[in-house]
């Protein structure tokens, strides 16, 4: 869980340096009950929740996960049950609390995928009746309940995609010339 918690502040921290070097202010960070990452303001002066995801290693995976619940361990022993899966009882987290606007996936050097969250809950809409099988537990220690989006459908829900690695397209220095699309 250590190391899930330290990747996860080091991609948030390399989104706050892509996120201010794109011109936007960043407003806050982390909200008290987990629902949201930060808090940006464009240059018009609008403003967005984001929730950011960090995977080094998506390409060996194939994607992405995303937290939808969890079991009823830990911090959520006194929380009441929301539903049960695989004979666990679960509470919702993850996507099916987020207040963001968008949930920003990155693997902390190159990568960065914005997604509207209302596109993302659309997509696991269509995974919970579709594709079933792909919801699963997995990271700390088994108890989170997640879906595996993959690198094909992120690409088409993105609402905007960085790539600082491409030979044709921004270096990190020219970062500042992309803007979030709305």
């Amino acid at each position: 869980m250590t190391r899930t918690i330290t990747t996860g502040n080091k991609g948030e921290a390399f989104i706050h340096s892509i996120i201010e070097g794109m011109g936007n202010k960043i407003l806050k960070k982390w909200s008290n009950n987990s629902d949201w990452d930060l808090i940006i303001q464009l240059p018009n002066g609008n403003q967005h929740h984001l929730e950011v995801k960090t995977q080094p290693r998506y390409l060996k995976y194939g994607g992405f996960s995303v937290e939808v619940g969890n079991k009823r361990l830990g911090n959520y022993i006194y929380q009441p049950k929301d539903f049960t899966f695989e004979g666990s009882p679960c509470v919702f987290t993850g996507l099916a609390v987020s207040n963001a606007d968008f949930y920003v996936f990155t693997n902390g050097r190159n990568m960065i995928y914005f997604v509207p969250t209302k596109a993302l809950k659309e997509w696991f809409k269509r995974i919970k009746t579709q594709e079933e099988h792909r919801i699963k537990f997995g990271g700390y220690d088994r108890r989170s309940l997640q879906a595996q989006i993959k690198i094909e459908e992120l690409e088409k829900i993105s609402a905007h995609i960085i790539n600082l690695k491409r030979k044709r397209g921004p270096k990190p220095s020219q970062v500042a010339r992309i803007k979030i699309v709305e």
